[in-house]
């Protein structure tokens, strides 16, 4: 209607927007040929081309473009119809100048976070593969922790990356032309853990037949990565402590330090908060580790980056020329799954997987994924209202 096209140019030019009108879809098209446009305002009833079919081929010309439409004739069905087919908002007639200037400012400010989001979102860094939001700000927080010289402290669950965050650190680093070595403290013998990390002299134990540097000497220069450092026995937690502290070490059997230049990295699945406070570990040196600190998210709350995973590794698993491929069914089952394992857990199935497909397609019964059920704690009402997720989670996946 000429009086409302009238009424809502003179409101978006008093806001200093620049604003063209047309009294038809033909007439909007037309215009669209023409220039580039940030906002589309749609009136759903109109004669000949309606507002539904227009805002079709307005995404079409300008997918970038945010969309609000305006209807005096609103119902669920309009609002489902016009929200899926891609607009920012819908509003109903008659309407006020402030409510529609503030819908069309939110619109502005969603498709200027779409455009940054997008600008400076990460499918790939320094051997991570994701896309969602959890692991932007995963390499958001490395980006900004590899630039420092603090120690860096990485926590998440057993599966989910954490050497990969160390290494990406360390690449992403200062120190990215000198070594990284990468030691797993659980997997060390608790009396040769002091000699492994810091070294030791000749005839300072049985069998010390000569000197050995330890992992701190030989970087020079580089990193040093601690997994699951919540293993470390008392003793070798405050030989760790002067070196974060002073910058020195002390073989096993010898008397006076060394200095050494390294920049530590540790991590842990385990919760020192809780072994601080029972007394096996030391509050000092927990103090000295998480001045920078990685958590990293397990997969279940990353869904959107299941698949992504998956193609990834379907297409770096066996060194075929060509990816085996995942059926439909299959994919949705990987999106139900809840993997406790995490990503380590994903890359094993889909291996697995990939072997008992040879050339042909995955499908569900080459997932070795049995039905598990899901635990759940709590109250009653918690246990419900949790279970109550988990099927409208399923419910969207497939």
């Amino acid at each position: 209607e000429m009086s409302i096209r009238d009424s809502l140019r003179g409101w978006f030019q008093e806001e200093g927007y620049g604003v063209e009108v047309a009294a038809s879809g033909r007439e909007a098209l037309d215009k669209i040929t023409l220039r580039q446009f940030d906002v589309f305002l749609l009136d759903i009833r109109m004669a000949g081309m309606d507002g539904l079919e227009l805002q079709h081929r307005v995404r079409e010309s300008s997918p970038d473009a945010a969309v609000i439409v305006i209807t005096a004739h609103g119902s669920v069905d309009v609002a489902v119809d016009v929200m899926r087919a891609g607009a920012v908002d819908f509003i109903e007639k008659p309407f006020s100048a402030d409510r529609l200037v503030v819908t069309l400012k939110n619109a502005l400010r969603r498709q200027n976070l779409e455009e940054f989001v997008d600008m400076h979102r990460r499918e790939h860094f320094h051997g991570f593969v994701g896309a969602s939001l959890p692991m932007q700000t995963v390499y958001h927080i490395i980006d900004s922790a590899a630039a420092s010289k603090a120690t860096v402290f990485i926590t998440g669950e057993s599966g989910t990356g954490k050497e990969v965050c160390a290494q990406a650190i360390h690449d992403a680093s200062p120190r990215h032309d000198k070594p990284f070595v990468a030691l797993n403290c659980a997997a060390i013998p608790r009396d040769l853990m002091e000699s492994e990390i810091f070294g030791h002299v000749k005839g300072s134990f049985t069998g010390a037949d000569r000197d050995r540097p330890g992992v701190f000497e030989s970087v020079r220069g580089g990193t040093v990565f601690l997994d699951e450092i919540g293993d470390l026995p008392p003793a070798v937690q405050g030989q760790l402590l002067r070196v974060l502290q002073e910058g020195e070490i002390r073989r096993v059997g010898e008397s006076f330090s060394r200095k050494v230049d390294v920049r530590m990295v540790a991590a842990t699945h385990r919760n020192l908060d809780q072994m601080v406070a029972e007394g096996s570990f030391r509050q000092d040196l927990f103090s000295r580790l998480k001045v920078a600190g990685v958590s990293l998210p397990p997969l279940r709350q990353r869904d959107q980056d299941i698949l992504l995973l998956a193609d990834h590794f379907l297409a770096v698993c066996g060194g075929a020329s060509v990816a085996p491929r995942l059926s439909r069914r299959a994919r949705r089952r990987l999106l139900t799954h809840p993997w406790p394992g995490n990503i380590r857990e994903l890359r094993n199935v889909l291996e697995v997987a990939a072997t008992l497909a040879g050339d042909g397609e995955i499908d569900m019964q080459h997932l070795d994924l049995p039905e598990r059920p899901r635990r759940f704690e709590g109250s009653y009402h918690q246990q419900l209202e949790a279970f109550r997720k988990e099927l409208i989670s399923r419910a969207l996946a497939a």
